[in-house]
């Protein structure tokens, strides 16, 4: 083995190029365990070298190493982003323009930006579903809880005593209605009944008009309008906060028929 040089020990289809480059300096030197430990060294180096170069990640976390990397990632700029919101919806303008800005100052990748605001959009359709089921869940309760404790006539009771608490219920004490939950509102409905079954007349009683239902229809289709509203899907919005705590305001009103 002693008279092979190391450019004959190389398989033919890959000798002229690394004969030519990384073995150039190692070509005619005797293929022995000196030169083959140096060809295995140099293909060591060789592959780490790959390693970092397909990875390209700056290792420290300086400005100055992670802004020429971050410079190859991002839209050339913010305007090279595509904001997305749900079927059907518009987009908030000022929002966008902010998280465009958001996007190119951290150096994302516009397709890294798409998939993330897929992931996003995804997850607010799943929340929203769960939120409308829940609001559904909440009339068929308060539904269920009215007719056993006040019969079959409970919308008009409801329709009646509201009538009352409209009339008589304290200015301080109003703004806690829409605050009660389901038992409590039937309970206090139920006692309202019975004072009135107790002291007003049969003609009294009797509901002035058609009534249809025991909830404030105009409260919950706010509410609806809200819910489809970028505002409210997108939990980045600057006024995600505040939408969803008035959609939860309106169902409270909704639900206790408050005008």
């Amino acid at each position: 083995m002693g008279d092979v040089l190391v450019k004959e020990a190389i398989p033919q289809e890959f000798r002229d190029s690394a004969v030519a480059g990384y073995l150039k300096d190692l070509a005619d030197k005797p293929w022995n365990a000196e030169s083959q430990a140096a060809v295995f060294k140099k293909l060591h180096n060789a592959e780490a070298l790959v390693g970092k170069k397909t990875v390209g990640l700056p290792e420290g976390d300086k400005d100055e190493e992670w802004t020429p990397f971050l410079e190859k990632l991002r839209a050339s700029k913010p305007d090279g982003y595509e904001v997305k919101v749900q079927q059907g919806q518009k987009v908030d303008e000022e929002f966008a323009k902010d998280l465009r800005e958001a996007f190119y100052n951290s150096g994302i990748h516009p397709r890294q930006a798409s998939k993330f605001q897929d992931v996003m959009l995804a997850s607010l359709a799943r929340r929203q579903a769960k939120q409308l089921e829940a609001a559904k869940k909440l009339d068929a309760e308060f539904e269920t809880i009215s007719k056993t404790a006040l019969g079959e006539s409970n919308k008009e009771t409801m329709a009646r005593v509201k009538k009352a608490l409209d009339e008589f219920a304290p200015a301080s004490l109003k703004q806690f209605l829409p605050k009660l939950d389901n038992n409590s509102l039937v309970i206090m409905a139920g006692v309202i009944d019975a004072i009135q079954r107790k002291y007003m007349s049969e003609d009294d009683l009797k509901p002035s008009g058609t009534v249809t239902t025991n909830t404030d229809p105009s409260a919950r289709e706010k509410a609806k309008t809200l819910m489809a509203s970028e505002a409210f899907t997108n939990e980045f919005h600057p006024k995600h906060d505040e939408t969803v705590a008035e959609v939860q305001r309106l169902y409270q009103e909704a639900e206790h028929g408050k005008k």
